[in-house]
């Protein structure tokens, strides 16, 4: 049955993670599948994630709990790094087969989401081979001024579609277009990728929180260019000094 791990991150928004976590933990799979555990990546974050997760998250029956404390941490945040850290914890530690990664900000509406991930995946694994299913949603285009179809960042990876890709780019630094750019480079590269849509909303952070940590948002001449370049460097090596690596420690909390 293959083992699916759902891994987010945390720096400065546990308010946000008490919240979505305990929906996340909830999700119900299909029978073939199954849900082994959480990993939340504590990237330093200011209000002890590690303490919370580690006193109030309980692992059902077979399941694991586990956070990657990251205490070599950047400012701004480096999402990416975050990402990373975790995708690579739960497949090389927990023997993740998938891993549904979601922002810490992403509440769900039901307990059956990443079941509708699972379902997409089965298409096209039978069809192209293991894959990634990101989300299909409506988002701002600064060029155009105007919603257009993209993604979100929540989104179902096959453990050799992130390791074909080297994980999330983290040479990039602040928000938006990180995960566009991922999911473009698994287009282009032909990495098996399709969407879903998601029954959720972005909780809503204060301006100072989020710039505290994130660092200003980009310009519109900032998110036009970052879309330009990128569509135009898929060529480019990414994480050629390797990728997901931290100091700090990773610890595990198993079912009573």
């Amino acid at each position: 049955m293959p083992n699916v791990m759902i891994v987010t991150h945390c720096k400065g928004r546990l308010h946000q993670l008490q919240q979505t976590l305990p929906l996340v933990m909830k999700q119900k799979l299909p029978n073939d599948y199954f849900i082994g555990g959480v990993v939340v990546v504590d990237y330093g974050c200011p209000d002890d994630t590690v303490g919370w997760v580690f006193r109030n998250v309980e692992p059902a029956t077979n399941q694991i709990v586990s956070v990657a404390v990251a205490q070599d941490v950047t400012n701004p945040y480096d999402i990416c790094r975050a990402r990373n850290i975790g995708c690579l914890e739960a497949f090389s530690r927990h023997d993740a087969d998938l891993v549904f990664l979601t922002d810490c900000d992403i509440m769900m509406h039901s307990e059956d989401c990443i079941a509708a991930y699972v379902h997409e995946f089965e298409k096209i694994k039978d069809e192209l081979g293991s894959g990634i299913v990101g989300t299909g949603t409506r988002v701002w285009d600064e060029d155009k001024q105007e919603e257009v179809d993209g993604w979100i960042s929540a989104c179902l990876i096959e453990r050799d579609a992130f390791f074909e890709l080297r994980g999330y780019d983290e040479s990039h630094v602040g928000y938006g277009h990180d995960d566009t750019h991922f999911f473009l480079r698994a287009k282009y590269l032909g990495v098996s990728f399709s969407t879903t849509p998601l029954s959720y909303e972005h909780l809503w952070c204060e301006e100072k929180l989020r710039d505290m940590f994130m660092g200003q948002p980009p310009t519109r001449e900032e998110h036009i260019k970052a879309n330009h370049d990128w569509h135009q460097d898929m060529e480019r090596p990414v994480n050629p000094k390797g990728y997901g690596e931290y100091k700090g420690f990773f610890i595990t909390k198993e079912p009573r």
